[in-house]
């Protein structure tokens, strides 16, 4: 780990430390037109299985192979300012060191925007913004408000980015059913991914262009229900899938094309619900991602039910991870064998267990501890895509265990 990750773990552990002491615990600093608020997470995450690292989003390691006690695959340290200009137009800013691409600890700006108010029920916003669409999209990254350790990757890997820049607007009204908001936008971001290789990993560079989307939520009571659709185009590359797609054009050029991320659309869909009353917590997410390029096309899903007691809330979590059948074939012996390949490279599905346990010390600060029982399905990587070594089974793969404990807080 680098000297930024380890200042930010030494930072993250004051600060929750501090915010623990403090009872009340204050949420926010104000000064006239100006509001700071900060959050964080210190995790640490154990993975048995000892052949490949567990990783999430665009982390290129994890606990596993190369770390037998992970400390910075949840830790994040992030703060928050908010200007308001007038009564009716808003200047956010929010910047978040955790572990990247690169595997540094690296400040990024998450959240960067104007927000204008020009009626009641009627915002526009401009600038870098967070992904609208899922349930958790406005926590991702400042996880107190979540019930588990980490959103569970099952859905939120399915789109692990979580901002763009554009502009979006959106109308808030109430209906006899509960307060309806629908939001709209467009935008772009450039993206690097990890990409496992023989010796080490290589990072891929794409882009997402001409993104659209929409948004609706539903809230009434103790419910709030969402659905998501977005669109945009790909363009993306990496030296071995650029490898890979030269040797498959030798045997097929046809199929090559169609699987080369270049200028190619790809859509996800998503559907969420959450029930979170003075005794019960259940909610469920279920995406659906697709493309007219690429290898595979997948859905998943989870269902988490959780019960308030005291401070305490015990939960429990199912879900998985499926992909359809590949739709690009040959009729070439040898094409055909590289995609068989390429495919089983690429599967991640994968069927998932967690119990966890959530201890609200006050306001401010939770801890947390989960246990993750993963089951990789026959022929697919699941969750460790990164840093294999030669012993790794994937055509079966062992049910391996997932053990972590972080505390949350914001400021």
């Amino acid at each position: 780990m680098d000297m930024l990750g380890r200042l930010l773990i030494k930072v993250t552990v004051t600060l929750a430390i501090a915010s623990v002491a403090a009872v009340p615990v204050r949420a926010e600093f104000r000064a006239g037109p100006l509001t700071f608020s900060a959050f964080g997470t210190l995790g640490g995450v154990w993975s048995s299985n000892n052949q490949a690292d567990y990783t999430i989003g665009i982390q290129p390691s994890g606990p596993g192979r190369s770390y037998d006690f992970d400390l910075g695959m949840d830790s994040r340290l992030g703060g928050q300012l908010d200007l308001g200009l007038s009564e009716s137009t808003t200047l956010t800013a929010q910047a978040v060191v955790d572990r990247n691409a690169r595997n540094q600890f690296v400040p990024r700006l998450t959240l960067g925007h104007v927000r204008q108010q020009f009626l009641d029920y009627f915002t526009v916003r401009a600038g870098r913004m967070q992904n609208p669409m899922f349930l958790a999209a406005e926590y991702r990254l400042a996880n107190f408000s979540n019930p588990w350790v980490r959103t569970p990757n099952v859905v939120y890997d399915l789109y692990p980015l979580v901002y763009y820049d554009g502009a979006d607007l959106s109308f808030r009204y109430g209906t006899p059913l509960g307060q309806l908001t629908l939001r709209s936008g467009y935008g772009w971001f450039d993206f690097e991914v990890p990409v496992q290789g023989r010796h080490r990993y290589f990072l891929g560079k794409g882009q997402s262009r001409n993104l659209y989307f929409l948004s609706t939520q539903l809230e009434q009571g103790p419910w709030r229900v969402k659905a998501g659709w977005i669109q945009g185009q790909i363009d993306y590359h990496d030296p071995l899938m650029d490898q890979g797609m030269g040797y498959l054009g030798m045997f097929d050029g046809a199929a090559a094309r169609r699987l080369l991320l270049r200028d190619k659309s790809g859509s996800l869909v998503s559907l969420g619900a959450a029930y979170d009353g003075a005794d019960w917590l259940v909610m469920g997410e279920w995406v659906y991602a697709f493309s007219n390029g690429g290898l595979t096309n997948r859905h998943g899903g989870y269902l988490t039910v959780g019960y308030h007691w005291e401070r305490f809330m015990p939960q429990l979590t199912i879900g998985y991870v499926s992909s359809l059948a590949p739709d690009t074939r040959s009729a070439n012996p040898i094409a055909q064998g590289i995609l068989d390949e390429m495919y089983r490279g690429s599967n991640q599905d994968q069927s998932l267990l967690a119990l966890g346990l959530n201890y609200y010390v006050n306001d401010s600060v939770a801890v947390r501890g989960q246990v993750d029982l993963i089951q990789p399905h026959r022929n697919s990587n699941g969750p460790y895509t990164m840093n294999q070594t030669s012993k790794y089974r994937i055509d079966r793969p062992d049910l391996e265990c997932l053990v972590s404990v972080s505390v949350d807080f914001v400021y």
